[in-house]
């Protein structure tokens, strides 16, 4: 089971989120903001398909006027890829819904990689070290 700590309070609407950037977030994720925002889940690492273990830094703000906020830059750098970033790794690349589908995107190698097919199977991937 997921534990969360470190989360602020959501002040600002989901609806307003989806509206600004014509997208839909999975009922899930929303679920998750809702209660989470900005949160880090407990355990906090997964297994890509190719062996790679990555480290799940922190979920990003919803919340329009905060540091790390996904109104910040990264929404307006990432929809042109299709892609909605929702949370970082600790080596900073972003976890990303694409077509609902959970992505890893390098900014710096300007690549993606497949997760798995929702938010939900993501937190049941999750596992200590």
């Amino acid at each position: 089971m997921v534990k969360w700590i470190n989360y602020i309070p959501l002040k600002d609407s989901l609806d307003n989120f989806e509206k600004t950037f014509n997208v839909n977030l999975p009922n899930d994720l929303k679920d998750i903001i809702n209660k989470f925002n900005k949160g880090l889940p407990v355990p906090n690492k997964f297994i890509l398909a190719d062996g790679t273990k990555v480290e799940f830094g922190q979920m990003l703000s919803f919340n329009r006027n905060e540091v790390f906020s996904v109104y910040n830059s990264f929404m307006d750098e990432m929809k042109e890829r299709s892609l909605i970033p929702f949370a970082m790794t600790k080596n900073s690349s972003f976890i990303c819904l694409k077509n609902n589908q959970v992505v890893l995107y390098n900014s710096q190698y300007d690549s993606e990689k497949e997760v798995c097919s929702s938010v939900s199977e993501l937190l049941n991937m999750l596992q200590e070290d």
